[in-house]
């Protein structure tokens, strides 16, 4: 979170920002240590996936040397709403979240205290998971990471891997859009606080069409897709490659889950390649691969191994270039 009333519990009179400072220190443990277990701290790849890949963005826009690789699945710090929330949003959210934990805002040792389990619920409840994030607090995050992205000198940037899925966006609206008005609320509703709103929704509306995409519902998935993952994953990659860094993109596009799996997981059929789906496959969830995709898999496994080990998904193939 990044409320002000949390200013004089961080060591650089920073504002919040505790997860990705955790997350700082995990790596910096790993550094320390992995020699132990035969590893090389000088040859470090961060990978994260969705809510993970915008921490691991987050990481390499401010703390460039903290990995030699960086791995992001489904996700930048450039793809969610916009912008960062400013600070009375957020210092709203963390008195609606305290107060229901039953803590002074401003007491943090209290706020510690907490069980797991409540602190679960009230996120819950307030829906915290999309209500809180990082923040510009002058200290760690110095500015809103498009700027940083488009400002920062990236040149010692190691290696960048970016990846999406087609059908990122099915899974998040659900059962939300059905009809063209749902897909117009959605769509006013995502884009409320974008400065060029009416544009974009004009533009949105012309291209994504129900006579193009055949349902309201794919029309929708298929915008907040692009929206969301596509051209962030696109603009992000542009940006480091403008500044001398390597950069890949690739897309997953391939339907692997069976249909008893997805009937299981509550999963409607036209869901297609959802977001989160190429995990299944990635880490070798057998049992829910359908015969076709193994050779795939296999594939994106290799793919995966050659850019931890050499920095590129084709290793130290002249193709590289291709990427």
């Amino acid at each position: 979170a990044g409320s002000e009333l949390l200013k004089d519990h961080t060591s650089k009179q920073g504002v919040g920002n505790y997860g990705l400072l955790d997350q700082m220190m995990a790596v910096e443990w790993v550094k320390r240590h992995i020699g132990a277990f035969g590893g090389d701290p000088d040859d470090i790849t961060i990978m994260g996936h969705s809510a993970g890949a915008m921490s691991v963005s987050y990481l390499q826009l401010i703390r460039p040397d903290l990995a030699q690789k960086w791995i992001l699945l489904s996700g930048t710090s450039i793809g969610w709403k916009h912008r960062m929330a400013d600070s009375d949003f957020e210092d709203q959210v963390w008195q609606r979240f305290a107060e229901h934990v039953k803590c002074a805002p401003d007491d943090i040792q209290c706020m510690r205290a907490v069980p797991v389990g409540h602190l679960i619920t009230a996120g819950s409840v307030l829906r915290a998971d999309y209500l809180f994030g990082p923040t510009i607090d002058n200290d760690l995050i110095k500015a809103d990471p498009f700027n940083l992205l488009q400002q920062q000198n990236q040149a010692s940037v190691g290696p960048t891997l970016l990846t999406t899925v087609k059908d990122e966006a099915t899974i998040f609206i659900g059962d939300l859009v059905r009809t063209p008005d749902d897909f117009e609320r959605l769509s006013a509703a995502f884009f409320n606080d974008h400065p060029k709103r009416d544009h974009i929704l004009r533009g949105l509306h012309t291209h994504y069409t129900i006579a193009k995409y055949g349902t309201a519902f794919q029309a929708a998935s298929q915008a907040i897709t692009d929206a969301m993952f596509v051209c962030p994953a696109s603009l992000y990659c542009s940006s480091l490659r403008a500044n001398h860094s390597k950069c890949y993109v690739t897309e997953f596009d391939h339907p692997m889950v069976a249909p008893s799996i997805a009937t299981s997981m509550t999963l409607a059929k036209d869901y297609g390649v959802f977001h989160g789906s190429d995990l299944v496959i990635l880490f070798n969830f057998s049992p829910f691969i359908t015969f076709p995709s193994r050779e795939q898999a296999t594939e994106m496994r290799l793919g995966l191994e050659r850019f931890i080990r050499f920095g590129s998904p084709l290793g130290d193939d002249p193709l590289d270039t291709f990427w």
